[in-house]
């Protein structure tokens, strides 16, 4: 799945809220795989990041890594309401893009 640094870094504090939260066995398996590919692209991120603090055009710089696109392979995980986890809205607007959210109503259609 390709993604950018911007979304990736955005949806972390929501992926911590998630990991934090109990979840069915099949799930929390999906769900630490996609955080070990996310806490790999955060170590290159936070290498670049520092490289670039380093340079004369650092506010350039910075957003062009911010933009640049990474391609997370994981399997996307699926969680569906009844794992019962409660999240805000802008949780699941962050997380939809990593993560599958099924409702009952979106299975009945």
């Amino acid at each position: 799945m390709k993604t950018t640094f911007l979304k990736l870094i955005n949806a972390v504090p929501a992926m911590q809220k998630l990991s934090a939260a109990d979840l069915s066995l099949k799930c929390v398996y999906k769900v630490r795989k996609l955080l070990n590919k996310v806490d790999e692209e955060l170590i290159f991120y936070n290498s670049e990041n520092q490289k670039l603090r380093e340079s004369t055009e650092y506010q350039k710089n910075f957003k062009e890594l911010l933009d640049f696109e990474i391609d997370l392979e994981y399997v996307k995980p699926v969680i569906h309401e009844s794992e019962n986890i409660k999240l805000s809205v802008n949780d699941v607007t962050l997380l939809e893009e990593f993560i599958t959210f099924i409702f009952e109503e979106e299975q009945q259609q």
